[in-house]
């Protein structure tokens, strides 16, 4: 795994813990996301414990099952 370099765009901030899992970078900002490519590339191993911790996130967040989870409290509070 790699870590995620995102600009702030959408749910993006709800995905990516920055400096956990990845980055987020400001829009439109080439040089941000260049010296993050960079460091990420300086820094192999915790860019590589960064991607891992990302799946692990995604497997338990991010499924099938918890998407219907959510929708179904949702629509119970809508109740």
């Amino acid at each position: 795994g790699v870590a995620c370099i995102a600009s702030h765009e959408g749910g993006i901030v709800d995905i990516i813990d920055e400096g956990e899992t990845g980055y987020i970078v400001p829009m439109k900002d080439a040089l941000a996301l260049a010296e993050k490519v960079a460091y990420c590339m300086e820094h192999r191993d915790l860019c590589h414990e960064m991607g891992r911790k990302g799946r692990m996130k995604f497997e338990c967040e991010f499924t099938l099952q918890r998407f219907e989870e959510r929708m179904c409290d949702i629509l119970k509070k809508l109740v």
